[in-house]
């Protein structure tokens, strides 16, 4: 359908359009069309047919571009970008006083925030301004007339502060229009487009009032002509039908109805479609479509992959130009980042039309993360999440920086930083630490000298001014231009928008208060919303690429190959949202949205030349998916094929596919399978050789490639002298243990070093708590032995005198710090005592039990150390600095205490330790090995004792001290269980010996394999730090 302001009666646009091309007046044409990429298709396809002969210019323009055109020839302003209104959007809410919305206080989420600002934008282009919508609201229902109300006066405020700024989008643009008279438009037009004399309309369905109104302006000039061209089928309302309130609007304004003679293609199909398509109750046959398939895929992830494999065998079976296919959605949001990775493994050269986040851009996401170390007080998180991206040149190491946090308990706040390094200082020598400390305190300085300039207020124009050597100093250009080319220009536009967007809404700012300064809060909050706000586009590739795009995005284009995907309800149709507030002069309404996309889908299938492929999933993550309606109609009225997935099952079309093939089959298979794969002899070898030990380490048999180390091997690779080495060292009796539980986490953890890292944090942890325990108990203990106090008889007196020692060796140990902080609070009142009352603490708990318990034996020796150990908190009368020995095996440790019993002749000695679990070995553990300490002590003991006394020393008992708060579970508990006999005490020591021996052995030989304990997912994996480069699960 063609309307026209003319009088003709019958066109053939096509030919007036060839006419004027061959004529060499193109330049007297004008071309409206909807899209972007229609204009450049439509612009290539004339270039492409003049042969090479010079065209002066083309006028091809979208309704959009052609209002901006005309309207800035008679004013100045700057085009409103999307994020800019967003971020403009949220500070009129801040200012504006609203009843409904005052429940988001001062922050709209942000999709409540995207719907008030595409509403309002939809008000504009249907031409309602807040004068016209303060009349609509009076006419609402009174359950939304405080919505209505709120919405008006956000509408209003709003509005006034665009325009002020002279800041317009499309909406305001068309309002502006809308007040010019007809003659200065046409002076306009005629300044833009001074030789123009016929104006043709392609390919648009709709047109609001705002539109028509401008079309029918321009349209006045007697001395052009203008044509509209519609693809519309009146005797198929359900499909056309919303066409039918735009072409009752143009004949308002004289617009004629001119006969189409255009060369129609004669599509049989095609035409089909336009005839019966929702049609389906009454259709007249079932066409025959050998080129239509339907692709049904599980999710939208291997709906993608099928497309892919599709595509892929289009290219390399047919030869098919990757340009002349075409991948459409209606909501290509839904598979953006799925298509991205699914085609770049096929890889399969793509044109991806949807836009990226900002937010999204690791260029722009580090600049913010920069400043908001200053924001989050130098937290150790800000910082490591702001230099541990790879776009900030920097030599800050954050390992080292954890290290040091971790140790000293520091989580933010520079000043405490810095004190915190010079008390590390003071307290120690650098060698003691496992860090740095000279390069923690540089690293600090450093990013200090960075980010100073920010700490304090200023003015936008200052603020524009450091924030632009903020970027030079990180390097951060040198380090995109590094990357390969779609990483650099990914990042590269993202940039540029991001600092475009910022310095237009800060200017917005500054002309509202020119000399106003703000902190560092205000910046920050103009840089998050314009990077959660502001989508980029980067550059089409000029070479030959597949186009995924949406629906509206192909109107007017032709494609050899079509796929059309996310054919599920929800997607395509997708589900009516009604507007904010209900209102018959601008709600769409759930009947004209749906024949918007029943013409939408229509478009679609006929974009085609030789096949189209729709597809489905039927499942988007846990919930389940139903076909279509449009899909489920098309088929009422054609034949469809079906395109099986089984059908690429024996191709293979990435390099996953052949891992995929070879993982799954043994070595005596490959060579079957080698004449698909096409291997040569030496990676059919290696393959091979590799699919042997993968079927050796399932089996978890004790051999090389299941952590055996080959210690046996003849060769000389130094691996031998290695494990000598490490099994003449001092082993720790928890090294012991681990072994025990698990040769391998030993080897992770011991022989490698690999450490999980765990956050800092200011909270004391359990560890430090017994820590700072031990370290009470040990120093009260020392000093009633040095003043010969027996607790367990002591009068009054010096039980008072032993109390106050306690209190003040606790207050002496435990830090300010930790005192102080608020994450520790609960402990340390534990400590000291539940609000304030002594006696609700541990200490006085464990007063009252030593007093009570210790009438038989008497604590005597304290924090008993052997071997290598750090000695500033050792038992000087007992310990020693020579290794244990077991056999040739060096044993190290610190014994918590040993008690002896106060009756004459009887040398008798019990181990205590002290948990504060409290929680005594289960019976498979002292077997297992998983329970060596009070064993191993006991031994290490009784040695000590004879060398420093001369006296044999039978164990009476191993003892666990539970120091847990409540009063009945603070108490000792026997290690060995109910038997308390010498030789169930006997069997435990030797079990643990012979254990330890085993273990050592086992070092030496290089013998690191999984745990085969039993129950070993709750006793050992459960728990464990190198679960995820562990292979427990894959075993058989």
């Amino acid at each position: 359908m063609i309307l026209s302001n003319t009088d003709i009666k019958k066109i053939n646009l096509d030919q007036l359009i060839d006419d004027y091309l061959i004529a060499g007046k193109i330049d007297k044409l004008l071309i409206v069309v909807p899209t972007n990429r229609r204009v450049r298709q439509l612009k290539k396809m004339l270039i492409d047919s003049t042969q090479r002969k010079t065209v002066s210019y083309i006028n091809i323009e979208t309704l959009w571009t052609l209002a901006d055109k005309v309207l800035h020839k008679k004013m100045a302003y700057i085009d409103l970008d999307d994020a800019v209104a967003k971020v403009l959007l949220s500070q009129c809410f801040k200012k504006s006083d609203l009843k409904f919305f005052n429940k988001f206080k001062h922050q709209l989420p942000f999709g409540t925030l995207e719907k008030i600002k595409n509403y309002f934008s939809k008000l504009k282009e249907n031409g309602i301004y807040p004068n016209e919508f303060f009349s609509l609201i009076e006419k609402v229902d009174e359950t939304e007339k405080l919505k209505a109300r709120d919405l008006q006066n956000l509408y209003s405020t709003y509005f006034q502060k665009t325009i002020s700024q002279n800041i317009y989008e499309i909406g305001d643009v068309f309002y502006f229009l809308s007040n010019l008279d007809v003659t200065d438009i046409n002076q306009y037009f005629q300044s833009v487009f001074p030789l123009v004399e016929k104006i043709i309309f392609l390919g648009f369905d709709e047109l609001r009032k705002p539109e028509i109104n401008f079309i029918s302006k321009i349209s006045s000039n007697k001395n052009v002509e203008v044509f509209l061209k519609f693809d519309y089928y009146k005797f198929n309302p359900k499909a056309f039908g919303h066409i039918i309130k735009t072409f009752i609007g143009l004949k308002k304004q004289k617009f004629n109805e001119v006969t189409d003679k255009s060369f129609f293609v004669n599509n049989e199909l095609f035409t089909h479609f336009r005839q019966e398509i929702f049609k389906s109750k009454n259709v007249n046959r079932k066409f025959n479509s050998p080129n239509v398939f339907r692709i049904k895929a599980n999710n939208r992830q291997t709906e993608i992959e099928l497309i892919a494999k599709q595509i892929k065998s289009l290219i390399l079976e047919r030869n098919v130009n990757p340009a002349d296919i075409c991948v459409v959605f209606n909501l290509i949001e839904n598979y953006s980042d799925i298509i991205r990775d699914v085609f770049e493994q096929y890889e399969i050269p793509l044109n991806l039309t949807d836009r990226f986040l900002l937010k999204q851009s690791p260029s722009v996401i580090s600049l913010i993360n920069l400043l908001e170390i200053i924001e989050d007080d130098y937290h150790y998180k800000a910082i490591t999440k702001a230099f541990s991206n790879s776009f900030i040149s920097n030599s800050i190491d954050i390992n080292n920086l954890l290290k040091f946090s971790r140790e000293f308990k520091i989580t933010s706040n520079f000043n405490r930083w810095v004190s915190a390094v010079e008390m590390a200082k003071y307290n120690a020598d650098e060698g003691d630490y496992n860090f740095d400390l000279a390069k923690v305190l540089y690293d600090l300085k450093s990013i200090k000298n960075l980010l100073e300039p920010f700490e304090k207020k200023h003015t936008i124009r200052e603020f524009l001014k450091i924030f632009d050597e903020l970027f030079v100093k990180t390097k951060m250009l040198q380090k995109i231009l590094s990357l390969n080319q779609n990483a650099a220009e990914r990042n590269i536009r993202s940039l540029e928008s991001f600092f475009v967007n910022i310095k237009l809404m800060l200017e917005l700012d500054e002309k509202e208060l020119p000399d106003q300064k703000y902190d560092i809060g205000f910046f920050l909050d103009t840089l998050k919303g314009i990077a959660s706000h502001t989508r980029f586009n980067i550059k089409e590739k000029t070479m030959e690429c597949v186009l995924v795009t949406t629906v509206n995005e192909i109107r007017g284009l032709n494609f050899d190959y079509l796929f059309v995907g996310g054919l599920c309800n929800r997607d395509f149709p997708t589900k009516y949202n009604p507007e904010l507030i209900m209102s018959k002069q601008i709600a769409s309404g759930e009947i004209s949205h749906l024949q918007k996309e029943k013409f939408y889908f229509y478009q679609a299938i006929t974009s085609w030349r030789k096949n189209l492929y729709l597809s489905f999933p039927m499942k988007d993550n846990d919930s389940e998916l139903v076909e279509s309606n449009f899909l489920v109609e098309l088929s009422e009225i054609i034949e469809i094929n079906e395109l099986l997935p089984e059908s690429f099952d024996k191709i293979i079309f990435t390099k996953k596919d052949e891992y995929q093939i070879l993982g799954s089959i043994d070595a005596k298979s490959l060579k079957m399978l080698d004449v698909t794969l096409n291997l040569s002899d030496e990676n059919l070898n290696m393959i091979s050789k590799k699919l042997e030990i993968e079927e050796i380490k399932r089996e978890n048999s004790e051999n090389p490639f299941s952590g055996g180390l080959d210690a046996g091997s003849q060769t000389d690779n130094g691996l031998n002298s290695l494990l000598k080495t490490i099994s003449q060292k001092e082993f720790s009796v928890t090294e012991m243990e681990t072994f025990s539980k698990c040769p391998f986490q030993y080897f992770a953890k011991n022989i490698l070093r690999i450490a999980a890292e765990k956050d800092p944090t200011e909270m004391i942890e359990s560890f430090e708590l017994g820590n700072y325990l031990h370290k009470i108990f040990f120093l009260f203990y020392s000093e009633m032995r040095d003043r010969d106090i027996d607790i367990g008889s002591c009068d009054v007196q010096n039980y008072n005198l032993a109390k106050e020692i306690l209190f003040k060796i606790a207050v002496d140990v435990i830090p300010p710090e930790i005192k102080k902080s608020q994450f520790s609070f609960y402990e340390i009142e534990k400590i000291f005592g539940l609000n304030g009352k002594e006696s609700d603490s541990i200490l006085i708990h464990f007063l009252e039990h030593e007093r009570r318990e210790n009438l038989e034996f008497k604590p005597r020796f304290f924090e008993v150390g052997f071997g290598n150990v750090k000695y500033n908190s050792t038992d000087d009368r007992l310990s020693s600095t020579e290794a244990a020995r077991i056999d040739d095996i060096n044993m190290k440790g610190k014994i918590d205490r040993i008690d002896l019993r106060n009756a004459d002749n009887e040398n008798q000695i019990r181990i205590v330790d002290y948990k504060l679990s409290g929680k005594k070995p289960a019976k498979n553990d002292f077997h297992d090995g998983i329970a060596l300490q009070l064993p191993i002590y006991a031994f290490v003991a009784k040695s000590l004792l004879f060398q420093k006394l001369n006296v044999n020393y039978d164990v009476e008992g191993l003892k666990i001290f539970s120091l847990k708060y409540s009063e009945k579970d603070f108490r000792l508990v026997d290690f060995a269980g109910e038997r308390k006999s010498d030789a169930r005490i006997d069997e435990l020591i030797n079990l643990a010996l012979e254990k330890i021996k085993s273990n050592v052995n086992q070092i030496k030989e290089g013998k690191f394999f999984l745990t085969k304990l039993e129950n070993y997912g709750e006793r050992i994996c459960k728990f464990c730090d190198f679960k995820t480069i562990c292979r427990i699960n894959e075993i058989i």
